[in-house]
């Protein structure tokens, strides 16, 4: 495989095409683009049906357009741009395991969540981590 050096970071070249934008996004949700490009990714999905309260510290988690890992493009949204209600109460419909083997050998498990901020079935849907609830 070939590999180039694109604003600073190495990218592994024939495995998708990546983005200025997306490799972006990578580098500010923690996530080396440099390392994903070279890891074995699979993404698993599952439906439910909760009501649940964000956690103290849910601004920390970052809002996505897709599961990172899943090969889409990733848009990231702020949390300023979302009008969340005073419960800060979301519906969540589904349940994303995404699952990386790293170069070691090891494997390395993400949870996402599929949330959105009214009832409605037709509302925008984003994409959380797991650590946006309390346990």
């Amino acid at each position: 495989m070939k590999k180039t050096t694109l604003t600073g970071l190495k990218v592994v070249l024939g495995l998708g095409l990546m983005t200025s934008t997306s490799l972006g996004i990578m580098a500010a949700s923690g996530i080396d683009p440099a390392v994903t490009a070279a890891q074995k990714t699979s993404v698993h999905y599952s439906r439910i049906t909760a009501a649940w309260p964000l956690g103290d510290e849910y601004r920390e988690s970052r809002l996505f357009n897709h599961v990172p890992g899943s090969g889409y493009r990733l848009k990231m949204t702020s949390w300023k741009k979302i009008r969340l209600n005073r419960s800060k109460r979301v519906y969540v419909d589904r349940k994303a395991r995404v699952t990386t083997r790293e170069r070691d050998g090891d494997l390395e498990h993400e949870t996402y969540y599929r949330i959105r901020f009214v009832k409605s079935g037709s509302a925008t849907r984003y994409w959380v981590e797991d650590d946006a609830f309390d346990d």
